[in-house]
């Protein structure tokens, strides 16, 4: 039988292997793709969200701010100040200093007259607001906000840029981001008699704006109306323009710029970040409305003021990346346990499908020997027959021939000893006959096997084997369970015969062992020659003799193995199963 090499069992593990681990590795791929579209689009609404609640926030605090600028525009005791009573003017620096100790986010609080000048100021002075001394206030004519504000008409506001706030031509440290917030105020006339002036701290709207931004993905930034850093996560970067460094947004990420101060608000992919936009104005006009935010990705903006703020929230690649590296770390230990379990099912798989196919080709290899063995079968029957053919009619038939013809003349004689002697000669040509008769019955089945049973007549032929054949048989037969189904016990016998008659034939040895054990679950046979021996399977494939050794095996469910190598002999082993066989009849 032709053995499946190993190889085709690698080749068979190789094919499921790598056709489960595909589709396994597809599946993967389409989970992982599929948590990253969903963590991005998580990421986009993240961005929407934390922009509607910063400008919440920024919106909420110029809001309040507008709000007290106007208030403290038509105070009763500052339409009596300017309309020329003195007299309140302490009270009113007093009310001054109690609403900007509890607001506590006014770094001044001043007025102006229509030159320009400071009248009165009451700075907050870090929680312990103090009114200013007439001889330290000063001269605000040449400031651009002061410019800006001579335009407005009545109640309405002026916001001027985000800066650092500026005394006696210095920056002040530490850096105090302000805005402020300007209106004219009129006396009970309705004439104009100056402005008033709220310098807001917007560092701490800064402040809140950070923390709300604490615990999201994204870190929020702050834009004056031309790309310059306002707030970052880097303080490095802010305020570049006033202290002497060209650091700003226009310029690390000119691409997106490009976008963004054209447009009012959007959300845009750049160098990896992912940038979410929307235009603000302390003015209290803002150009979107946050309920559009999402639809507004394409709109112009109205205006590009210069006082216009640009609140940004910026999610960085490593925090885009967070939530798909994270899946992927949880799905790759999933990914090589699975593929572990694969390469062991796909190795029984390939186990399975191996044994199949040697069990495929030997029901091929027993159906072609089958087929051999079947016509050979016939052409040994019939020259079997021609030989029965040719004994009974030369031997037998010349025998009865001439019993025949002997009885015939002795009916005719009538003399009593010719009678006699042809009655003699009958006789003897009887006993010649059933000489030959046995002669044949024991080719065709040996008596002593039914008489003696198994053991002795395998004694028996081997002791006229090797008389016959002048080779030496060292015997071993060990029959420890005496009980041997007849079927068994004959094709044991026809086994040894035909191995014994093989080796006579082809071995050119002159010695063989023969073994036979018989015990309580199977009979064992072993015989081996010491001759030339032959190359190759075929000849055991093709001869008739082996072949049939082979199916009188395995139609006993036996196991049937045949071994011959050049110059070392042949061997045959042979075990049938006793337990397989128990219900044929036992006589031997």
């Amino acid at each position: 039988m032709s053995r499946i090499p190993r190889s085709d069992r690698f080749h068979s593990f190789l094919k499921v292997f790598s056709a489960t681990t595909l589709l396994l590795t597809l599946i993967v791929l389409a989970l992982y793709f599929n948590v990253a579209h969903h963590e991005h689009r998580r990421m986009e609404d993240e961005g929407q969200h934390l922009i509607k609640l910063e400008s919440t926030i920024v919106e909420t605090g110029f809001e309040q701010v507008r709000a007290d600028l106007l208030y403290l525009s038509e105070q009763n005791s500052l339409q009596d100040y300017i309309s020329g009573n003195e007299e309140v003017g302490q009270d009113l620096a007093a009310e001054y200093v109690r609403f900007a100790f509890r607001r506590g986010v006014y770094d001044q609080i001043r007025l102006l007259d229509l030159a320009g000048n400071e009248v009165l100021r009451v700075n907050y002075g870090g929680g312990s607001p103090l009114i200013v001394p007439q001889d330290q206030l000063q001269k605000k004519t040449g400031r651009y906000y002061f410019q800006r504000a001579a335009l407005l008409n009545r109640g309405e506001i002026f916001v001027s840029q985000v800066d650092l706030n500026v005394e006696h031509d210095l920056i002040e440290r530490p850096l105090k981001p302000v805005i402020r917030f300007l209106t004219p105020i009129y006396d009970r006339d309705g004439a104009r008699q100056g402005y008033l002036v709220l310098n807001f701290l917007i560092g701490r709207l800064f402040e809140r704006l950070t923390l709300a931004a604490a615990h999201s993905s994204g870190s929020v930034i702050m834009l004056n109306a031309y790309g310059e850093y306002l707030l970052t996560e880097d303080s490095t970067l802010s305020w570049g323009w006033l202290l002497g460094n060209d650091s700003s947004f226009n310029k690390q990420y000119s691409e997106a710029w490009q976008q963004i101060h054209r447009r009012n608000a959007g959300q845009l992919m750049c160098e990896g970040h992912q940038f979410t936009y929307l235009r603000l104005s302390a003015t209290g006009k803002v150009p979107v409305e946050q309920e559009s935010l999402a639809l507004a990705a394409d709109e112009v903006a109205e205006s590009n003021e210069s006082t216009s703020l640009i609140l940004l929230v910026d999610l960085s690649p490593q925090a885009l990346r967070r939530g798909p590296d994270n899946a992927l770390r949880h799905l790759i230990p999933i990914y090589v346990g699975a593929v572990c379990i694969v390469a062991v099912l796909s190795g029984f798989i390939a186990n399975a499908t191996h044994h199949r196919k040697q069990d495929a080709r030997k029901i091929a290899d027993s159906a072609a020997r089958l087929r051999v063995l079947s016509s050979q079968l016939l052409t040994a029957h019939e020259e079997e027959r021609r030989r029965i053919s040719r004994d009974l009619h030369d031997e037998l038939g010349q025998l009865v021939t001439a019993i025949n013809l002997d009885i015939k003349l002795a009916l005719t004689q009538t003399d009593a000893g010719v009678q006699r002697n042809l009655m003699r000669r009958a006789v003897e040509a009887t006993e010649q006959l059933l000489k030959c008769l046995h002669e044949i019955a024991e080719r065709v089945r040996p008596s002593i096997l039914d008489d003696l049973g198994l053991e002795a007549t395998l004694l028996n032929y081997l002791a006229e084997f090797s008389a016959r054949t002048q080779i030496q048989v060292a015997s071993q037969l060990s029959f420890h369970h005496k009980r041997v189904p007849v079927v068994v016990g004959e094709n044991v016998f026809r086994i040894v015969q035909e191995a014994l008659t093989n080796a006579a034939k082809h071995a050119q040895t002159a010695s063989v062992v023969v073994t036979v054990s018989v015990e309580n679950d199977a009979i064992r046979l072993f015989v081996r020659d010491h001759g030339v021996g032959t190359t190759g399977e075929q000849s055991a494939g093709s001869r008739l003799g082996i072949l049939g050794m082979r199916e009188r095996t395995e139609l006993l469910n036996g196991e049937f193995q045949w071994t011959s190598a050049e110059g070392q002999g042949t061997t045959v082993e042979v075990t049938i199963p006793l337990e397989a066989n128990n219900d044929l009849p036992a006589v031997i």
